[in-house]
């Protein structure tokens, strides 16, 4: 047993005397890595945690471990390792990379676990070597700790000033040494590494500074930002993070140079296509979240109009594809109670977006003042307008679907209505006479909303005992055909209200002279001599088959309603239109047919079958005096693409269409139009 015993100790004093050979080279290991920590000082927390614990694993010793050694080391084991450390208990005559490493040690620790009482003792380590700070490394550590230490109390002045410190007295310094040195061989290894220390500058500003402390006002280091934008060049680095918010300082979405503002509205935008592509319900809601905090802070720090108009921009179109999905019954979102909020935060929204067009439509800023506004250029600020009409027009219609879509209950239809009448009050304020700042979508839009006004309407009219909802009906219904002519389904609505009312007179008052204006319209053979588009026959056919649709919509009607099949719009649009070259070919030169058959088996055929031309679809079902009058007629196989049409407007506010329809509205002067009188008389006697 003694022997055992003996072996035991002699095994355990062995173990010491390997022991510390092995220690001491796991801490030169530990040594060697902080000497080059600006590599990965700049990694993501959970990145940089990784890194620590695998070399910790291949040293042998925990990065903590060794910062204990050399607090031990450094002040002959007076010093606490936990704790604040004591600057004073530190022992001369030890190599300054030992404290060098020490203080890199303490500030890699921090950067682990936000402990603020590692930097506190890095920045303690670190200020002994003050007198080195001639020495890019020394001076590049010691202004690094200060500026995260102005980051930790959120001091935006010291902050900005260490940053620069950083920059003026190691980075610069060393960029001077990289050119003198010339050939690489020549160059020291931190010369070598210039790009990681442009990847820590990008990290500390952007990340830490911009976006998780969200320190404002630090629109003094984009010059920063922008010096190293070309200099980036590590793989994965800043360098896809740092383009577009260089991108984002200057031009139309931008707020001129801001770079807190640029910043948040790249992060926004960057977790708006997360959240957009998320599919798991745990993450959709945080997502959700850091969008829209990033969406505020952006508009919170936006210094012009000019920014807070595009980050509105922005903003609207996100709560759009939301309150699309919802009214899809997205079963992600419409689980979650955050969503719910939705669509009181967009009509707050449109509210403030209203009111920012205002501000910025005021005469004085279109006679010149928009460069006070923050716009540089005047065609910045029309294409500005533009976006913002848009964004608003669009939010205005998806919460006028929604409420529509949430049901027939009174407090929906004063929803749905209120933010249709808003888009129309806007309308009238802008839009009445001609103005640049209105986009070409504006009257689009403009249908689109007057067509679900006048669904609200008809709904409405069916409880109401006053005909004056029947005339709002009507009246909105008039003015969708007026901004958009192709618009047969609504010339139909209006010759069933008509009918179904026995108001007939209605009809002729207000409708057929429409007729007669488009047969008088040069607006499409204008536009057409100077566009190309693949809708050509359809906008040729507002002054063609359009007039004679609504001549003959009273009888259309009611054939129309005996159609059998499942065609989609666009085919009953191309049925409609059939029917109303043969009744009008027929009634400029009457034959021996009957007509009535001809229009009910032209209602009662399948439209669906796209192979066959009409006149060839027409033969097989109609007797043959009436297949010979058929034939006769010109461009009945002309196939018309009026529901595509509507999607691309409604889609892209930049479609050439759009610049159509705005030429068409105004060849009639604003109060010539046949609605306004119909509607200002059921509007007064509503009130």
């Amino acid at each position: 047993m003694k022997t055992l015993k003996m072996a035991v100790i002699f095994l355990l004093l062995l173990g010491c005397y390997t022991m510390a050979p092995a220690a001491e080279q796991a801490s030169a290991r530990w040594g060697n890595l902080m000497d080059v920590a600006y590599k990965f000082t700049w990694y993501p927390k959970e990145n940089l945690n990784s890194l620590l614990q695998q070399k910790a694993g291949e040293y042998g010793q925990s990065l903590d471990d060794y910062r204990r050694v050399m607090i031990n080391d450094l002040t002959e084991g007076a010093g606490s390792a936990s704790g604040l450390l004591d600057a004073k208990l530190f022992v001369s005559g030890k190599p300054w990379k030992m404290y060098y490493r020490l203080g890199i040690a303490q500030f890699c620790l921090f950067l682990a676990d936000d402990n603020e009482t590692q930097l506190e003792n890095a920045i303690t380590v670190m200020d002994i070597l003050s007198g080195k700070k001639e020495l890019p490394d020394v001076a590049f550590w010691q202004y690094m700790l200060q500026a995260y230490q102005g980051l930790i109390k959120k001091d935006r002045d010291a902050f900005v000033a260490s940053v620069f410190q950083v920059w003026q007295n190691a980075v610069l310094k060393l960029e001077v040494d990289n050119i003198f040195m010339g050939a690489t061989f020549t160059k020291t290894e931190l010369v070598k590494n210039l790009p990681f220390l442009y990847e820590n500058m990008a990290h500390l500003i952007i990340t830490r500074g911009i976006l998780e402390k969200t320190i404002p006002d630090l629109y003094p280091l984009g010059l920063i930002i922008m010096s190293i934008r070309d200099r980036l060049s590590i793989e994965n680095g800043y360098k896809n993070i740092v383009d577009p918010i260089a991108e984002r300082m200057h031009g139309l979405k931008s707020d001129n140079s801001n770079l807190n503002f640029a910043a948040a509205f790249v992060e926004a935008t960057a977790n708006q296509y997360d959240f957009e592509d998320e599919q798991s319900a745990s993450q959709v809601v945080p997502k959700y979240n850091l969008t829209r905090t990033y969406i505020d802070l952006a508009y919170t720090w936006a210094d012009t109009l000019k920014g807070k108009a595009a980050i509105l921009t922005q903003n609207m179109g996100f709560k759009s594809y939301i309150l699309r999905r919802l009214i899809d019954k997205d079963k992600l979102l419409i689980s979650k109670p955050v969503f719910n909020e939705i669509p009181g935060e967009s009509t707050l929204l449109v509210e403030e977006a209203i009111a920012l067009y205002d501000q910025l439509a005021k005469p004085w800023v279109r006679k010149g003042e928009f460069k006070t506004e923050g716009f540089q250029k005047k065609s910045s600020y029309i294409a500005a307008m533009h976006q913002l009409w848009d964004a608003t027009g669009k939010l205005m219609l998806m919460l006028s679907a929604y409420y529509e879509e949430a049901g027939d209950g009174a407090e929906n239809q004063y929803t749905t209505e209120s933010s249709l009448q808003k888009y129309f009050s806007l309308f009238r304020r802008y839009a009445s006479k001609q103005s640049e700042i209105v986009p070409d979508s504006a009257f689009f839009m403009a249908y689109y909303a007057a067509n679900e006004m006048a669904a609200v309407y008809r709904k409405a009219a069916r409880y109401s005992t006053t005909i004056d909802i029947n005339n709002l009906a009507f009246a909105y219904q008039l003015q969708a055909v007026e901004l958009f002519p192709l618009d047969i389904t609504g010339i139909l609505h209006l010759a069933y209200q008509a009918n179904q009312e026995g108001r007939h007179n209605l009809y002729l008052q207000y409708v057929i002279p429409l007729a007669a204006r488009l047969n008088l319209s040069k607006a499409s053979g204008i536009w057409l001599d100077h566009h190309a588009t693949e809708y050509r026959a359809s906008i040729a056919g507002i002054t063609g088959f359009i007039p004679e649709i609504i001549e003959n919509a009273p009888l259309l009607i009611n054939f129309i309603q005996k159609s059998k099949g499942k065609e989609s719009q666009e085919e009953l649009f191309n049925k409609a239109i059939v029917m109303a070259k043969v009744l009008s070919a027929y009634k400029a030169a009457p034959v021996a047919v009957n007509i009535n058959d001809i229009l009910l088996a032209i209602a009662e055929h399948d439209f669906s079958d796209k192979s066959k031309p009409v006149k060839m679809m027409l033969k097989n079902i109609l007797p043959g005096e009436a297949t010979d009058f058929v034939d006769s007629i010109p461009e009945l196989d002309t196939r018309y693409r009026i529901s595509a049409l509507q999607n691309a407007l409604f889609g892209s506010p930049k479609h050439a269409v759009h610049s159509y329809l705005r030429g068409l509205y105004y060849e009639t002067p604003d109060e010539n139009h046949m609605y306004r009188g119909l509607m200002e008389s059921a509007l007064k006697k509503t009130q």
